[in-house]
């Protein structure tokens, strides 16, 4: 097993996080690539983690309510910066000194774009940052340093802002905003309509219209609507209506 981690690739990313593992040649001739000297010690800790939302039910107690999407992954493990190369278990040759290895990775734990992580034989690929960097020196072992490392699971998104013009075009076009309708327009209710004494659903109830009948409308007042009803007239909510 090989366990890789490049930053040129990572600025190059189109956002696809399960492309063919790069080649050896590539991996060892990028300039900004890291090849990690040591395998993990023990293990390679990958958690993962089901999405739910747990709410409390009064008389019944709590339920787990299943939430859509995936959690981001992690992966962790520890291994060594050894000092000098030994082919005991060293799995590429040594080129920089511990110390300075690990500025670099505190380096990468601080920009803002991600790294690309490969684990060859646990077919890991993917774009990731470094969330947890713990390095550590033993008396008795100067120039090494074993460190604990892991990675957060980089995800790409984009916000989109829509135009203020178009959004309210396209609120009055749903509900009828209140520049849709006017004094004098016949419009229908949408359905069985509640009809108010005043523009607020706390005030006195009137009566009920029934759904495609046909109102007219004498003022427009907000989300409300009032309207000729019975002898003294009354409100209703403008989204109850259409043209």
């Amino acid at each position: 097993m090989d366990i890789y981690l490049l930053d040129n690739y990572a600025t190059q990313a189109t956002g696809n996080t399960s492309t063919t593992v790069y080649s050896d040649s590539d991996l060892n001739n990028s300039p900004i690539s890291f090849h990690f000297p040591v395998n993990p010690f023990k293990s390679i800790s990958t958690p993962t983690e089901r999405r739910f939302k747990t709410s409390d039910i009064i008389g019944y107690g709590q339920i787990d309510i299943q939430k859509s999407g995936s959690n981001i992954e992690e992966i962790s493990f520890e291994t060594l910066f050894p000092k000098e190369f030994d082919e005991a278990y060293c799995r590429c040759a040594i080129t920089d000194t511990p110390l300075n290895i690990v500025n670099r990775f505190k380096n990468w734990q601080n920009q803002d774009k991600p790294l690309r992580l490969i684990i060859t034989d646990l077919n890991i690929n993917m774009f990731v940052t470094i969330s947890k960097f713990t390095p550590t020196y033993y008396a008795g072992e100067e120039g090494d340093a074993y460190i604990s490392i892991t990675f957060r699971q980089h995800r790409e998104y984009k916000i989109e802002t829509l135009q203020s013009a178009s959004s309210g075009q396209q609120l009055n076009s749903r509900s009828g905003g209140s520049s849709s309708y006017k004094k004098g327009d016949k419009v229908k209710t949408r359905a069985d309509t509640c009809v108010y004494a005043s523009n607020s659903m706390t005030s006195k109830y009137l009566g009920k219209i029934k759904a495609n009948t046909e109102v007219t409308v004498y003022a427009v007042y907000g989300n409300w609507i009032s309207i000729y009803y019975g002898n003294s007239g009354g409100y209703i909510g403008i989204s109850t209506v259409t043209k």
